[in-house]
């Protein structure tokens, strides 16, 4: 069976209807000291005006012994931007799987504090986002934004090997 033209759909095969992007962490990356979120230097996308996004991120967190243990964060996206939602899990401090559903794009991007409770110093923890944004009239980028929870001198590090997979439309 042939799938319907794309224009079925409402979308011109001229738009690059669903272009995949990813982008990997190559390195791990730490953050000490500091509980400013600022963006993370690797996962990044751009995105045009009135650009419809879907996507999703793997991230996989570590603290040193005798850290809080957690890290903060959100997604940034270009200024003004015309709706979105997003969803979200990880494994909380007592090993429970927790689950959070965003909203209206206000509850979800651009200051949102996403806080993720480690299970312990020197593990792992896994968070996994997926959501879509529908863009406004000013390009930009759409990012990973992070820092520690609380400032101390041992690392929160986000680990190599976190994605961010996105498709454009």
């Amino acid at each position: 069976m042939n799938a319907p033209p794309l224009q079925t759909y409402g979308i011109a095969p001229s738009t690059g209807y669903l272009q995949p992007i990813s982008v990997v962490k190559p390195e791990a990356e730490s953050r000490t000291n500091s509980v400013v979120i600022t963006r993370d230097k690797d996962l990044i996308i751009p995105i045009g005006p009135n650009q419809i996004m879907y996507w999703r991120a793997f991230l996989a967190f570590w603290t040193a012994a005798g850290a809080p243990g957690n890290a903060n964060s959100q997604w940034s996206t270009p200024a003004a931007p015309t709706a979105g939602g997003a969803s979200w899990k990880y494994i909380d401090a007592a090993a429970v799987l927790q689950n959070a559903n965003g909203g209206a794009i206000a509850a979800v991007y651009n200051n949102p504090v996403f806080n993720y409770a480690t299970p312990g110093a020197n593990q792992v923890y896994m968070v996994y986002f997926e959501g879509y944004l529908i863009n406004g009239a000013n390009g930009g980028y759409f990012s990973f934004d992070w820092s520690q929870n609380v400032a101390n001198l041992a690392a929160t590090t986000l680990a190599k090997g976190s994605r961010l997979d996105a498709w454009l439309q």
